[in-house]
């Protein structure tokens, strides 16, 4: 019967990490996994987490599981988390929304961290969801393997909150944010991840926290602040922060993908692959799928989500073809899937391509679209790019909501999105008193869209145009943003409307400031 048990535990692991609490204890590392409970239930009976009651009869215990992991430095963490779908709305719990820093934010925090010559640091909050208040009254099994042997009916009252509830989340943020305003951070107000206090910039996202000072000393004061109220790991200067790689330097800051595509890549079978020059194949239409069979839908979902993963953070570069991808979820075909597989191709070739921050202070935003080119609907593409520091920080490829009915109509539309993204931008600047020169050049290569933002000329082919669009002229007129002329060849915004040829695509993405980035200890 044990080696029955443990073939079938075998079977059913991922990566040789437990998905239950028996398969744990019939693993080969049981041990190891019982400690990390141990250390666990420690942190929930120092912290008070809940007591043992019996449970009213009106009432209802939510169950909890064993989630288990190994860390990337080999440790062995165990964590109890609350099965929260079963709560009831109203009842156990209200709110659930809670902030976190946009991963736009992250790369402007470490930009400007190269641009201003800062040091960043990186801290994490050991149990962090425990730290948060429950003002709901919440009932809770108690936890598989930790059952009181004299209390074994009894439930736990929740006093603080768990991983897994509802509400969690913003019980931690609430309590950490007050925590923070009371000691002198400002919360920024057009960015509710980020604090600022004197020259500390402090990013946020639920327990990881970016620290950026101009020495170590003044980041030592803060660590040492969040250290008397939480259980604080310092994890030195920042290398790693939401899967994003990240090298320090003295005349810069460079960020990159390389461990997560790595193991994107060995998860897909796609290690040993031959690689390709561009993400997208040049002239291919996916809505025309030429009777090809549907693939495994969910494998596709899971690759192309893992694919908006990197185009988001750092990979400015497979935006467009990600986001060509992303529109084929409900039915894809295994046309998708080989141009889904082509993106990790090209991933594999240029693992090492990121982002290289430096010294450049200027704000710049490139603007550019490409009309009608979705086949199924006419439909044009937005693609955008805000440059600081020398490389990107933010950027879009989307289609556009609505038809236009010219190349003029489309950049136009495009360039409403650059500058709204722009107002953003100078805000946030703002509010961090990170030194911006107005107005905020919008590099764009169609003549007649500027003149038609600049003027009302052309009205009879214009009048049409929803009056939303036309909030460019007043941002103009107020000197917020001013449009610059730029030659095609020079457009590196291109690269996200459309395909584009291996000379091309890789000139414009070394101009966006995308290079092979150098990860120290490899």
């Amino acid at each position: 019967a044990y080696f029955m048990s443990h073939a079938y535990v075998v079977s059913t692991k991922k990566d040789g990490v437990p998905i239950t609490y028996k398969q744990a204890m019939l693993s080969d590392d049981c041990e190891k996994w019982k400690t990390a409970m141990d250390s666990e239930m420690s942190a929930h009976y120092s912290n008070n987490t809940w007591n043992l009651v019996d449970l009213p009869k009106d009432r209802k215990a939510i169950g909890n599981r064993w989630v288990f992991t190994k860390k990337d430095d080999g440790r062995y963490k165990a964590r109890l988390v609350a099965q929260g779908f079963s709560q009831v709305p109203g009842e156990d719990y209200l709110d659930t929304f809670s902030p976190v820093i946009r991963y736009e934010s992250v790369k402007l925090l470490l930009a400007f961290s190269a641009v201003d010559n800062r040091v960043v640091h990186q801290m994490d909050v050991d149990t962090a969801f425990l730290n948060g208040t429950v003002e709901e009254t919440l009932y809770m099994k108690q936890p598989v393997g930790f059952i009181n042997e004299n209390e074994p009916e009894k439930v736990c009252k929740l006093n603080k909150s768990l991983y897994g509830l509802k509400q969690a989340p913003i019980c931690w943020n609430t309590t950490i944010m007050k925590f923070l305003t009371e000691h002198g951070f400002k919360r920024i107000e057009s960015e509710l991840g980020l604090y600022l206090m004197d020259d500390i910039i402090l990013g946020l996202y639920v327990d990881d926290i970016l620290i950026s000072g101009k020495n170590t000393i003044e980041i030592g004061k803060v660590k040492k602040l969040l250290s008397l109220r939480f259980r604080m790991k310092d994890l030195g200067i920042a290398r790693k922060f939401l899967g994003i790689n990240i090298e320090q330097r003295a005349d810069g800051i460079s960020i990159c993908l390389n461990d997560y595509i790595a193991k994107v890549l060995e998860e897909f079978n796609m290690s040993d692959a031959n690689s390709v020059a561009t993400p997208s194949i040049v002239g291919q239409d996916l809505h025309k799928t030429d009777d090809s069979p549907e693939c495994d839908a969910s494998n596709y979902r899971s690759l192309v989500g893992k694919l908006l993963f990197g185009a988001t953070t750092v990979r400015t570069d497979i935006s467009y073809a990600v986001g060509m991808l992303s529109r084929y979820l409900a039915k894809p075909t295994e046309k998708h899937m080989k141009c889904a597989k082509h993106v990790l191709r090209y991933l594999k070739g240029t693992q090492d391509v990121g982002h290289n921050y430096n010294r450049d202070s200027r704000l710049l935003i490139y603007c550019d679209s490409d009309w009608g080119s979705d086949s199924s609907d006419r439909k044009s593409i937005t693609g955008y790019i805000v440059q600081y520091g020398g490389a990107p920080i933010s950027w879009k490829s989307k289609k556009q909501p609505t038809v236009a009915l010219s190349t003029t109509e489309a950049e136009y539309l495009a360039l409403t999105e650059a500058i709204k993204e722009a107002i953003w931008m100078a805000q946030l600047f703002k509010q961090l008193n990170i030194p911006l020169t107005l107005p905020i050049p919008v590099y764009e290569d169609n003549n007649s869209c500027i003149l038609l933002a600049e003027h009302p000329v052309f009205h009879l082919r214009t009048k049409h145009i929803d009056i939303r669009y036309h909030f460019i002229r007043e941002h103009i007129i107020q000197n917020d943003v001013k449009l610059c002329q730029i030659d095609t060849n020079y457009q590196i915004a291109d690269m996200l409307t459309k395909g584009l040829n291996k000379v091309k695509f890789t000139n414009l993405r070394g101009l966006a400031g995308m290079t092979n980035i150098r990860i120290m200890g490899r």
